[in-house]
């Protein structure tokens, strides 16, 4: 997983660097085998560093974190933007779901795609957030332990 936050990193760079945002990714030497499709992971997340881009202010830093507990490997995005109350949080996976924005030129449909593909591979999608604290989407799935 680690390799794929850092290929999504690269391919989303010019618009992070459009907005003088730094996306910190996994070190080279950083390695989290998971259980799950190549494609399908990197579309999740070119979605959470692409949402952390539209959504930081500009000169903030996003950080990609990976992380092993126990059989699950988790990939976070975390981001310094507005974060999200109690309310978008229960809704923020919801198809059209764009929490009252409008004219930003998306479609709401995401993150639920995001959630849904990545229960597809066993895995899940999770936030954490607070107002003023940034948000953190969890990327989880299976560990490989053939890796």
């Amino acid at each position: 997983m680690a390799d794929v936050a850092r290929r999504a990193a690269g391919i989303l760079s010019v618009r992070a660097q459009e907005k003088a945002i730094t996306v910190q990714a996994p070190q080279e030497i950083e390695v989290l085998p998971a259980v799950g499709e190549f494609r399908r992971v990197l579309q999740v997340l070119l979605n959470l560093i692409g949402n952390a881009i539209r959504y930081s202010p500009d000169g903030s830093v996003i950080w990609l974190r990976v992380e092993r507990e126990g059989a699950i490997a988790r990939v976070s995005v975390i981001d310094q933007g507005p974060g999200l109350t109690k309310e978008h949080r229960s809704k923020v996976f919801e198809k059209f779901e764009r929490l009252g924005r409008t004219g930003d030129g998306g479609s709401g449909l995401g993150l639920y795609i995001s959630r849904r593909l990545a229960r597809a591979m066993d895995g899940e999608l999770l936030v954490e957030s607070e107002p003023g604290q940034g948000a953190r989407f969890i990327l989880e799935l299976p560990v490989d332990i053939d890796g």
